[in-house]
């Protein structure tokens, strides 16, 4: 009879997994795939002008590294982040964690916290240092040539979940019309993430 339950159990546990997975579009990556990020840049359907780079694992770290000595370590190594600076600070970040959930996906506006521009930050900034130019020392692409600069961490693991943190994003920039005055970068970190799981 013991053995039963635990064999229950394990089903059990292992049935909701694979449910939950589902239902959010978690999936597992073994690798990049710029096939599979293409197709999701092409689902994702953007009318604003995203600037798309891929990230690989270095480079991911050092952004992590950001907060070794922080409350924020735990955020910055979460799959999909969002964040927004004015000029070279820093004014606003969201993390997935910190979004209520849904049924199938997550609610970045938890809060109402993007009707406004900038966003209401979800996360209290006042002990991470990070700043445009942080960000720009590890991937090169980035300007500051605007006074806004959106950057979007996002990685196909999440796929449902990066798409409605990108598609949330785009609907406040274009609500409050800043789109001829912000950078939107959107960066895959598939290369980090394929070698962690």
């Amino acid at each position: 009879m013991k053995k039963i339950t635990i064999v229950f159990s394990i089903f059990l546990i292992s049935s909701c997994t694979t449910v939950f997975y589902k239902i959010y579009g978690i999936s597992t990556i073994i690798s990049y795939s710029e096939k599979a990020d293409k197709d999701f840049l092409k689902e994702v359907n953007s009318e604003l002008d995203l600037t798309h780079i891929v990230s690989d694992s270095s480079q991911y770290c050092l952004l992590n590294n950001y907060g070794m000595n922080s409350s924020l370590r735990k955020n910055l190594s979460q799959p999909i982040q969002l964040f927004y600076f004015e000029n070279d600070s820093l004014k606003s970040y969201h993390v997935n964690c910190t979004a209520k959930g849904g049924l199938g996906n997550i609610n970045w506006n938890t809060d109402n916290r993007f009707e406004q521009f900038i966003p209401k930050s979800a996360v209290k900034l006042d002990s991470l240092k990070l700043s445009l130019q942080n960000l720009q020392s590890i991937y090169a692409a980035i300007k500051n040539d605007k006074k806004y600069t959106v950057i979007i961490f996002y990685t196909l693991m999440f796929k449902k979940i990066a798409k409605s943190g990108i598609k949330t994003v785009e609907k406040n920039v274009t609500l409050f019309n800043k789109n001829k005055e912000s950078n939107i970068y959107i960066i895959n970190t598939d290369k980090f993430y394929s070698t962690i799981f």
